[in-house]
């Protein structure tokens, strides 16, 4: 049997409260400065609770699913013996000082009585629809002395409004404001007609946590979440709640949901870095920013169970389970929201408690005796006069954030603790904190103790401490330990100012801007980018999204911006300039899927000549006023010369193809572009005015050549079918999941089995291989013949599949079963108690097929009719990654211009048709914009010149043969690379979508508005590395 280690053979441990501080300042009573960012109270307040009890209820727990689909009858919603005291008694009294409550859930099903929609408990049996959960859990917390907090999710299956905008948005912060509002009249005089509105205005009172994510299901309707709005509105009417969101304001997630923060773990982030509900670095989540310029500290979440909503098949995690989790999140700088979900009936169930006893006993065990206490503590040196206690050492083992040590403000170094203790102590655990009101500062520490032989031995090093950070080792003891900050930040301020701020932007911007224009156009060249990470891998392109989405903050411009002080590289404080670029490009591709290397050219382009105006003292505003001036002008052009042929389909498709070959030409499919073309063309004309790419799949096959590629109807998935399983099915019904299938041996990883015979063992693996046949005569019961798992499927599963005549496929990528999911109509299942309510998939036939030497699995005639595959071959991956890079642009372009059928001629006449505008425009204009405005015709210039010189042709005389033709009427004019010289571009088939040069033109104006309106650059706490 597996034997649990007792609480008592834990051993004693040690808590140094450190709380480091340095200043340079000569005055000896005022405490140091702090170091920016700081935290708000809020964020205090939120820190200091450290754990919270997430309680995720609703149809979910009644229906054994983790995404409702939003249409369950709300009848199926009864927890007979639900009781909030309940809940909020077990948070108490295992340590947790919040609750939190999904109070609605992705169904869009509301815990309250909510008046914006009738999904919500007062259509469910559950009192007979005049229940309120948040009303009860929010009198039991207030009853408690917990603090409440919610989540309110802002994807919503159920309400039909989702996908408008403005009415959802509107719909969510209508809801939002029933939740949050807490102000009760004090007006004898106001007009309160009915107890509801009275219920209203004092139903729910202090929350003290916000929680909202960009979780949404693949396929789901695009909308835009007014974020902004919403945290205002949050803070209006909460004030001390903190907010919970990917990138904060208050508190970001962790990066991932298994309560584990990175061993390096910082308070300060970038939240321009990461986009609410799109992808993250997850290494940047977890690990934050040491130069981020926002105090916004992670927060971990897990659930106790496999699952966020309580299914009856699981078991919660074991106590020890917990206790390591705490470690790696409280212990790392990050409160714990551990989600303990209410069952079927309403309550905590039991064996959950259980659990949660236990985890509070360990901890009791181990915190509950500080040994730092008994010792007697003394410093390197200490802020001040010796006789003053105000910073002494004596202060680390006081209770609070307020009483901290502070060596001496000329220390730069060798910041040293020594404790002694009047007897050997034994002990394993380090715990230190920091005064997070002053900011955080530690970078490395380390721990060392005297041996018995009076020599100094390392104990355990460290990086970042925070609000607390804990650090488990093999047990030592020692009588004298000494704990060393190895490096800090300190805390100095720098100010530019005026011109040189300006011109630092300008620099930065301008840096940029050369470091990408040398891939622009048809001849323009690639980049090799390499990777400092394990492997040093190595991207070839010149795709401008890719190539500015991997410039790291630390990078060659940001020398030429600050270069270096001494030995010590500088914090660069124009981190929010490059993020402004690499934002608006990441917009640009994003949103029209090209044309990223334009914008930083004509942006940084626009800079070179502001920077020329400035000099010669013309106000920034003014410039700005004559930059908008000459942006309004030259979209208004664009527009009078848009052509339109959406009515006759093969003119619009000869437009299409025009588009599909200029897009390609300055990419590595430029030699086979007619090709690529024609299958970019042909599978956006089968989404059929869609936007969706995700039914257009991208399969690389290294071998063969580029035009080996070819356009297939359906879906291919990149695995083999197994042997003994069916190779070929007709009208299948498929069940796409992502469930355990390993289950069938024993594993002993992390646990002991102690059995006197082998037979034991034996019964063992029976058991767990009947366990196994039971989940799989459940998947069988679907009435399925085809089922793909995201995960292993064993040997022993395998065969009762094959036996029943099921294509079983294993160990499919995650994008590939979202996507396979996506185009057969299916969902991605994870319980199969409810047959009803899992969605199956359907297709004409399944049938294994050969490309090149692989072996691959097709699915033809799936539900969404549009799909389709395009399978990439080539020499080598890096041509692969490329072409398909190429390709998604291509896509991106077409797929918009579906929608937006206005096309322009390319090859530089845009700009030309722009720029001649624009001239005339400033020969009309009277004072200082009319210069501004005449930088900006030269700035546009810029682009068709670049494309001259980057095919080695001469720009000079090209652009002035440029000019004679465009002040012809109706000139066609633009740069033919092939052949050298000014061509026309209606003939020679160069075409551009509107939508992408519009979006060029107006972020690129936008971008170097905002850089333009810089006269101050504060870096207030430059946060530099001791010792580097």
């Amino acid at each position: 049997m597996i034997k649990k280690k007792p609480i008592t053979q834990f051993l004693k441990t040690i808590i140094i409260l450190l709380l480091f501080q340095l200043s340079t300042s000569s005055h000896r009573k005022p405490p140091p400065l702090p170091i920016l960012p700081i935290p708000k109270s809020r964020q205090i307040s939120w820190q200091i609770a450290e754990m919270a009890l997430f309680l995720h209820f609703g149809t979910n727990t009644f229906t054994d699913s983790e995404w409702g689909t939003g249409h369950v009858d709300p009848s199926i919603f009864n927890p007979k013996l639900l009781n909030a005291t309940q809940w909020v008694t077990v948070a108490k009294d295992f340590g947790f000082k919040r609750v939190v409550l999904t109070a609605k859930h992705h169904d869009g099903f509301c815990l309250w009585p909510s008046k914006y929609t009738d999904y919500s408990v007062k259509s469910s049996p559950w009192r007979n629809g005049v229940g309120d959960i948040v009303a009860d859990l929010a009198e039991a917390a207030r009853n408690g002395g917990l603090e409440l907090g919610l989540y309110l999710s802002p994807w919503d299956r159920h309400e039909h409004c989702y996908g408008e905008t403005l009415e959802y948005n509107e719909y969510y912060m209508g809801q939002m404001t029933e939740l949050l509002t807490r102000e009760t009249s004090n007006n004898k005089h106001s007009q309160i007609s009915t107890p509801a509105e009275k219920n209203l205005l004092s139903r729910y009172g202090e929350i003290k946590y916000v929680f909202l994510d960009g979780a949404k299901g693949d396929g789901e309707k695009d909308m835009e979440y007014f974020f902004d709005d919403w945290f205002s509105l949050i803070h209006q009417l909460q004030p001390g709640a903190s907010i919970f969101s990917d990138v904060g304001p208050d508190t970001r997630w962790v990066g991932n949901e298994n309560g584990v923060a990175g061993s390096t773990c910082w308070s300060l982030f970038n939240g321009s870095n990461v986009k609410i509900g799109g992808y993250s670095d997850a290494r940047y989540s977890a690990e934050g920013d040491a130069f981020g310029q926002d105090w916004v500290p992670a927060e971990c979440d897990v659930s106790i169970r496999s699952g966020w909503f309580w299914h009856a098949s699981e078991k919660p995690k074991s106590a020890m389970t917990l206790l390591d989790l705490y470690y790696k999140s409280v212990g790392r700088n990050c409160p714990l929201l551990l989600n303990v979900p209410p069952n079927s009936s309403g309550l905590i169930s039991d064996e959950d408690i259980h659990v949660l006893k236990e985890f509070s006993e360990l901890r009791n065990s181990i915190f509950s005796h500080n040994l730092a206490k008994s010792a007697l503590l003394s410093a390197s040196s200490i802020r001040g006069d010796s006789n003053d206690t105000q910073f002494s050492p004596k202060n680390v083992i006081e209770e609070g954030l307020h009483t901290y040590w502070a060596p001496d403000q000329g220390q730069q170094s060798d910041w040293t603790l020594y404790l002694q203790f009047q007897q050997v102590i034994t002990f394993n655990v380090l715990g230190l904190q920091e005064p997070i009101q002053m900011g955080q500062r530690i970078i490395e520490f380390h721990l060392d103790m005297l041996d018995e032989n009076g020599k100094w031995q390392h104990v355990v090093n460290g990086t970042t401490v925070g609000y607390r950070r804990l650090l488990l080792f093999p047990t030592v003891k020692s009588h004298l330990l000494s704990s060393q900050i190895d490096k800090l930040f300190k805390d100095e301020a720098t100010e530019e100012k005026g011109e040189r701020a300006r011109m630092a932007s300008f620099i930065g911007a301008m840096a940029i801007a050369d470091l990408v224009k040398t891939t622009l156009g048809p001849k323009g060249m690639d980049k090799i980018l390499q990777s400092t990470g394990r492997g040093h891998s190595v991207t070839v392109t010149n795709d401008g999204a890719t190539i500015l989405k991997s410039l790291h903050i630390d990078n060659p411009a940001a020398k030429v911006l600050v270069g270096k002080v001494g030995s010590y590289p500088k914090t660069n404080p124009l981190n929010i300039m490059f993020n402004r670029f690499i934002w608006t490009n990441g917009k640009q591709d994003e949103e029209v899927g090209d044309g990223t290397t334009s914008v930083v050219v004509l942006a940084g382009e626009l800079l070179r000549e502001a920077e020329k105006l400035v000099n010669a003292k013309i106000h920034p505003m003014t410039i700005i006023a004559g930059f908008r001036m000459a942006s309004e002008c030259a979209r208004n052009v664009l527009e009078q010369k848009v052509v339109d042929n959406k009515q006759d389909a093969e003119k619009f498709r000869s437009d299409l193809m025009n588009i599909a070959r200029t897009t390609l030409s300055s990419k590595i499919l430029s030699q086979d572009k007619e090709h690529f073309a024609k299958l970019a063309v042909d599978a956006v004309m089968r989404l059929k005015g869609s936007t969706n790419l995700e039914a257009i799949q991208i399969i690389k096959k290294p071998g063969g050549s580029l035009k080996d590629s070819f356009l297939d109807e359906g879906f291919i998935l990149d695995k083999k079918i197994g042997v003994g399983q069916p190779k070929r099915i007709e009208n299948a019904k498929i069940l796409v999941a992502n469930t355990a299938m390993d289950t069938d041996k024993v594993k002993i990883y992390g646990a002991r089995v102690r059995v006197d015979s082998m037979a034991k063992v034996a019964d063992l693996e029976a058991a767990e291989k009947e366990k196994m046949r039971e989940k799989v005569q459940k998947i069988i019961s679907h009435g399925i013949n085809c089922f793909v798992n995201r995960q292993l499927i064993y040997n022993f599963p395998e065969e009762l599949f094959a036996d029943a005549g099921i294509l079983a496929i294993e160990h499919a990528d995650f994008d590939g079963i979202e996507r396979l999911g996506l185009v057969t109509g299916g969902e991605i299942a994870s319980t199969f108690d409810n047959p009803e309510s899992v969605k199956l998939g359907h297709c004409k036939l399944i049938e294994e097929i050969m490309i090149g030497e692989d072996k691959l699995i097709h699915f033809s005639g799936v539900a969404m009719g549009q799909a389709c595959t395009i399978v990439l071959r080539g020499a080598s991956p890096h041509v692969l990654d490329e072409a398909e890079r190429s390709l998604h642009d291509a896509l991106c372009v077409l797929s918009q211009t579906v929608n937006d059928s206005r096309v322009l001629l390319g090859g530089g006449w845009p700009e030309m048709v722009m720029a001649k505008a624009v001239d005339e425009l400033a020969k009309k204009t009277p004072g200082k914009r009319s210069h501004a405005i005449e930088a900006f015709t030269r700035a546009l210039l810029a682009i068709p010149t670049t494309i001259a010189d980057n095919a080695g042709l001469d720009s000079a005389e090209l652009i002035a043969q440029l000019r004679a033709e465009h002040h012809k009427d109706e000139s066609n004019a633009g740069i033919d690379v092939i052949s050298g010289s000014v061509g026309d571009m209606s003939e020679l088939g160069i075409s551009e979508s509107f939508k992408v040069k519009q979006a060029v033109l107006l972020s690129a104006t936008e971008a170097a508005e905002m850089i333009l309106r810089v006269d101050e650059i504060i870096t207030c706490a430059p946060r530099r590395r001791e010792g580097m």
